[in-house]
């Protein structure tokens, strides 16, 4: 390619221009009147996708200043192949221009597939490193959140993969990472199933070991937050009735606040075990809360499923290293003795009961969401048939048991009465139970000016009245729109990702920019 070329679209606030070949003095003027007749067009936000320009020369960069200085809004180049991305950056236009190299290409023909979930494909690429591919349907802002969030929790040191770079891979994107001989804990059970027990044993070490990671100010988001506002958005997109998304509320409201550290899906195929070592992978749904949340999803994918006749890797879910039924629960039975140090039988089937109801919870926020993050078909429809069989018809049982102080009854607190020990040393045994799942309310502390940024509850925005002013000036309305208070337990990035609340990434990253100066 050596003449110029160029186009343009239009979607929403945002102009994008393509620009292609090469920008010289030989061309730099057509350059120059091309800009200026695309930009009249109304717009927010510019975008430079310069995937296919070759070259720019002085000329070129001479138009491209002009450009930057006429924009009332920064200007956005994406997709630079680097050596045109090298000349920016020694001019110091990168300094200017919010400015992304073009991804690499990887071809995953011939690789081993090591891995499948909901969500996409794990591949090894080569000795070193591994490739997961996500689905066509998955929006790479969810792909660089995943990335992002592999790296914020290897810096505060919890067990997961070095991440590489994000990739094209055919008509999807991938993120590399390195992974040296290493195995999935589901695929190390199958290949020495005399070892399960030793496996199961570090595995529930190991994911002990994570919760005890304290997420604050990690810029993680709040778990509990995102799924329980996500009922009330069910609702109003019709997949929930109103009393469906008000019973799933009232359950999922009955976790204490915390702010552990959260994988989402700590299943035996989203760990790997290199040297001796069990690193997490698929780190898309990181983030804060409550344990029994990441308990209850072990739950789910072990000995829920293993009771009902499936396992971790059936059609379902297509995933790889399919452990049978008998396994699965295995595992369940050996993980939670583990994890929470007992053999008490009353106390285990009190654990066991809690996990299957934030195990229900969990399967509504599937199928209710799982196609916008890209979940297979099949694996939401499952969710969906499991929910109306097995907690929508329990929603009021399960509700008489929660206590009026919102816990779940039948939790470790009860658990000496229960049993009818009554001594101290016994009561003081089960209530240490209690404190390692459910945690010690904490006492309010004297009231502080809260951190906003986009992370944060859009309830706690709104009693911000200097936030509450950039929300509204960015997005006219919102802050009276009578269905923001449906909302209001969400934070304003997972409010981002429905169409229906009609903000652009560009404006959420304009508004975290206003809450920064706060």
């Amino acid at each position: 390619m050596s003449d110029l070329t160029y186009d343009s679209a239009l979607n929403a606030d945002e102009l994008t221009i393509i620009v292609g070949g090469r920008a010289d003095s030989d061309n730099s003027r057509e350059l120059s009147e091309y800009f200026a007749e695309e930009c009249k067009q109304a717009h927010g936000y510019l975008t430079l996708d310069l995937e296919n320009l070759e070259y720019i020369s002085s000329a070129g960069l001479r138009v491209l200043l002009s450009v930057i200085k006429k924009e009332p809004k920064r200007v956005k180049a994406v997709n630079v192949r680097p050596e045109v991305y090298d000349i920016l950056e020694m001019t110091g236009f990168s300094q200017m221009l919010d400015t992304s190299r073009a991804m690499r290409r990887v071809s995953v023909d011939g690789c081993e597939k090591i891995g499948q979930g909901g969500q996409g494909s794990v591949y090894r690429l080569d000795k070193d490193t591994i490739i997961k591919v996500f689905s066509p349907q998955m929006p790479l802002e969810e792909i660089e959140k995943e990335r992002s969030s592999a790296q914020k929790a290897f810096m505060r040191g919890i067990p997961t993969a070095i991440s590489y770079d994000i990739v094209k891979c055919g008509d999807s994107f991938g993120v590399v990472y390195e992974m040296l001989n290493a195995d999935t804990v589901a695929a190390l059970i199958n290949k020495e199933p005399d070892k399960l027990e030793d496996y199961v044993k570090e595995y529930a070490k190991m994911v002990k070991k994570a919760h005890g990671v304290d997420m604050s100010g990690s810029g993680f988001p709040d778990v509990k937050a995102m799924r329980g506002g996500g009922f009330e958005l069910a609702y109003m997109n019709g997949m929930l009735s109103r009393e469906q998304a008000d019973g799933c509320a009232r359950l999922f409201n009955t976790l204490p606040e915390r702010t552990t550290f959260l994988h989402g899906d700590i299943n035996p195929n989203n760990v790997m075990m290199q040297d001796g070592e069990m690193l997490l992978i698929d780190m898309g749904a990181a983030g804060y809360g409550h344990p029994l949340i990441d308990v209850a999803s072990i739950y789910l994918t072990t000995g829920f499923m293993g009771r009902q006749g499936k396992s971790l890797g059936d059609k379902v879910t297509g995933a790889t290293n399919p452990l049978s039924p008998e396994r699965s629960v295995r595992i369940w039975e050996i993980f939670i003795r583990e994890y929470f140090g007992t053999d008490d039988r009353e106390t285990l089937e009190s654990i066991e009961y809690q996990c299957e109801t934030f195990t229900l919870l969990t399967s509504v926020f599937i199928f209710t969401f799982g196609a916008q993050m890209g979940m297979a078909p099949e694996l939401t429809e499952s969710s969906r048939r499991m929910c109306e069989k097995m907690l929508f018809p329990k929603i009021e049982e399960r509700l008489r048991n929660i206590k009026p102080d919102g816990k779940l009854r039948g939790d470790y607190a009860d658990a000496a009465a229960q049993t009818g020990e009554k001594t101290p040393e016994a009561q003081e045994q089960k209530k240490s139970l209690l404190d390692k799942i459910l945690g010690k309310r904490k006492k309010p502390e004297a009231s502080a000016a809260k951190l906003i940024t986009a992370d944060s509850k859009i309830r706690d925005i709104i009693e911000n009245e200097a936030a509450k002013s950039i929300l509204e000036r960015n997005i006219p309305g919102i802050t009276e729109n009578s269905q923001l208070k449906m909302a209001y337990g969400m934070t304003l990035r997972a409010l981002q990702k429905f169409p229906q609340a009609k903000i652009s990434k560009e404006r959420l990253d304009e508004i975290e920019k206003e809450f920064a100066g706060l």
